[in-house]
């Protein structure tokens, strides 16, 4: 079912348009990774870690209205979905919030999305580790391949 919510997403964008830095010349619409934010979530008994994780998602359409599409198909993907990742549990992954807006050259629609995501290791004598560019990446494509995938400003992550 995942794999046909993220076909929706992709689908949405034209084919595999979601990137770490999009190529200058990108066809909209796309999305891009944003800022990703690790706390420490452990109990006095357990370790965890907490991920605030950014996509921005842009559109030259004449309206917000593919922007909200693509926002509202990126959520049913991925909020509160179960997901495998390798050598952590995933708690919850949860949508925090989302906005469109007009981006200042007056042109492009951007819409900001985000998520919140608790993660813990699979193993508690695993040692704690943050959640990383590459692993962000394998949780928004979880269900294309597996493992995570380099990010580079040419690099698209869903492939």
């Amino acid at each position: 079912q995942r794999l046909a919510e993220l076909d929706v997403v992709l689908a949405l964008l034209g084919g595999d348009r979601v990137y770490s830095n999009p190529p200058a010349a990108a066809p909209f619409p796309y999305i891009t990774l944003g800022q990703t934010v690790n706390l420490d979530w452990s109990t006095g008994t357990e370790d965890g870690n907490e991920h605030s994780l950014t996509l921005h998602v842009w559109s030259r359409a004449d309206s917000g209205a593919q922007v909200q599409a693509i926002i509202e198909a990126i959520r049913t993907a991925l909020h509160n979905q179960v997901l495998d990742l390798e050598d952590h549990h995933l708690v919850n992954l949860r949508h925090e919030f989302h906005e469109a807006r007009i981006d200042p050259d007056g042109e492009t629609m951007h819409g900001i999305v985000r998520y919140r995501a608790v993660t813990e290791p699979a193993q508690q004598a695993a040692p704690r580790v943050a959640l990383s560019f590459a692993t962000f990446g394998a949780i928004v494509a979880v269900t294309r391949a597996t493992g995570p995938w380099p990010c580079d400003a040419n690099h698209v992550l869903a492939e």
